[in-house]
């Protein structure tokens, strides 16, 4: 009896969320290189503004709801020491944005390393969205470098690449339709 209540309140809670008569909740990281973009989608999302940000020295929380994906997101600061502290906060999370600096050609593969420490975590089994942010910016290289990292995640499971540019609001809308579907 219980096993068909159950199964009866899971499809209607479904159904509610499907037609966004109900927001799903869930704990994000955003992670990424320092200089990548995570503490300008941060406040974007929040307050819609954009600005230059100083680099994130502690992690920052905040509540944003985009659609019906309502997210507590922990803004982690990306350079190197602070890095240390990203395991620490990858319990009982439902999602990871990790947003790589495409035009950055010297430390792509830098951002790629880090990426894939989380990738191959056996700890973590949630969606990773990853954003190629600053399409903006028509480097030599911008266009090759996203090929690369689409190459290199094309075998991955629960991982997908969106391009995007923060600062003019690209891209970013069919990313989170993405992890809202997959939380």
């Amino acid at each position: 009896m219980s096993i068909i209540f159950d199964y009866f309140v899971n499809s209607f809670t479904k159904i509610m969320y499907k037609f966004g008569l109900l927001n799903k909740k869930a704990t994000i990281l955003i992670l990424g290189l320092d200089n990548s973009g995570k503490t300008t989608l941060t406040r974007l999302l929040l307050d819609d503004t954009l600005a230059v940000y100083e680099p994130t020295m502690h992690p920052q929380t905040n509540e944003v709801t985009i659609g019906n994906l309502t997210m507590k997101c922990f803004d982690m600061g990306g350079h190197v020491a602070t890095r240390r502290l990203w395991k620490q906060y990858m319990n009982n999370i439902d999602g990871i944005i990790y947003l790589i600096d495409v035009s950055d050609s010297i430390r792509l593969d830098e951002s790629i390393s880090e990426l894939f420490k989380i990738i191959n975590n056996e700890n973590i089994n949630v969606p990773i969205l990853v954003f190629a942010n600053k399409i903006d910016r028509n480097t030599q290289y911008l266009w090759n470098n996203i090929n690369y990292i689409k190459d290199i995640l094309s075998i991955q499971n629960n991982v997908t690449l969106f391009n995007c540019s923060i600062v003019k609001r690209t891209g970013l809308s069919e990313g989170f339709k993405w992890l809202e579907n997959k939380i």
